[in-house]
């Protein structure tokens, strides 16, 4: 059927079945509508839905910061990240990747749709490394190995005086987890 065909169709229709017609397409639309919406916002549910927590970091200089963080520490978590979180969501507060024991994994970027500093940390709480990521990097692994990967906005690190440098520390007993 053409479309000509099918508005003249539509025209010989009696208004009742021309009303009836229009409601049944909209509500199929908003069903759509509906269902592509929730496809796209579960990854940010999941997200939020995350244990928080805090952790402590400390400097060679004495200095302390305590960060209210959000806790990934199981394996669905970890491989589901940050990924396709909207980014107002995703820049709350940092984010603590937490590994049972020292690890290579690599750490996937396609769908982060924020760019991030991730410092890595050894079961021992040393920092290894600080590193950049920009919206649509594929991947990255550190040199070292890590236990703890904090990720934050930019900026966030250096405002709070962690960094190489500073010889920044996680002190490991403090990573705290508030709900479950």
């Amino acid at each position: 059927m053409s479309i000509k065909s099918g508005i003249a169709a539509f025209r010989k229709m009696s208004l009742v079945r021309q009303v009836l017609y229009g409601a049944v397409v909209v509500v199929a639309g908003f069903g759509i509508y509906t269902a592509v919406s929730y496809v796209q916002e579960q990854p940010t549910r999941n997200f939020q839905a995350s244990p928080q927590g805090t952790v402590q970091l400390v400097n060679a200089d004495g200095g302390e910061y305590r960060s209210s963080i959000r806790v990934l520490d199981t394996p669905n978590l970890r491989r589901e990240g940050l990924q396709k979180v909207r980014p107002e969501v995703a820049s709350e507060k940092p984010v603590l990747f937490v590994y049972r024991v020292n690890t290579t994994v690599r750490h996937s970027f396609n769908d982060v749709r924020v760019p991030l500093e991730i410092a890595f940390f050894t079961d021992e709480g040393v920092l290894n490394e600080i590193h950049s990521v920009e919206p649509g990097t594929a991947s990255l692994r550190p040199a070292e190995r890590y236990r703890f990967a904090l990720m934050a906005p930019p900026g966030y690190f250096e405002a709070n005086g962690i960094g190489m440098d500073m010889q920044t520390a996680l002190v490991p007993d403090s990573v705290a987890v508030a709900s479950r």
